[in-house]
Order: C-alpha cells, then structure tokens, then sequence
C-alpha cells in the first residue's frame, strides 16, 4: 500500500489511508483494487458510486454512520491536525450537529 499512498495524487490526500484502506482487501491493494479506485476517481464515474465511496473514506469507525466522532477525525485532518486545539473540534462539531446533522447513515448495501 506505500507504494500506492506515495503515487503523486495520493501523496498529499490527508485521507490517503483510508482511501488505501477502503480500497484495498485484507489491508492489501492488487492491481484490480488500484484499477477500481480509478474508476471511482475518473470523471466517468457516476455520482453515486462516488458519493458511496466518499461515506466509506469519511467513516473512520466503520459503523456505517457520520457521526460526531467522524466528524472529529475529518476536522482534523482537514485543519492539519497536530494544530487544532480539542475545544475547536468540539465547538465545530457541536456546531455542525446542532444545525440537524445528528448522524448521517450510509446508503445502500455496504461495499464489499
């Protein structure tokens, strides 16, 4: 998986562990997985198939849901992390829930 993580449109992804992860069967990506991530990426892809794949990456405890948690670990990476003090993500998250996110649950039957 390093040497797909370090390909230049992966190397500077903050989510390119979990797109390898997603992506990959037993933590280990084949030639197929690498060739179905790029199907996902291209511009041919349809919506929906992206978007499926986007809750997967963005469901760090793979529970099926966008919670609160998730939304932590986004933030974070998203904020270059080691910067952002643990109050900010609580008052950002807590912002983001009270305007009615709650969770959001994943659509359809799970990837496999």
């Amino acid at each position: 998986m390093d040497q797909v993580s370090s390909l230049p449109a992966l190397r500077v992804n903050p989510f390119r562990d979990r797109i390898c992860r997603v992506f990959s069967h037993n933590n280990v990506l084949s030639f197929e997985d690498v060739l179905g991530m790029a199907s996902v990426f291209s511009e041919q892809a349809c919506p929906s198939l992206k978007i499926e794949y986007a809750f997967r990456i963005y469901d760090f405890n793979e529970n099926g849901l966008i919670d609160e948690e998730d939304l932590q670990r986004i933030s974070r990476r998203l904020l270059n992390g080691n910067d952002v003090s643990e109050d900010l993500l609580t008052d950002l998250t807590s912002h983001v829930c009270a305007l009615g996110c709650g969770t959001v649950a994943g659509m359809g039957p799970a990837i496999t």
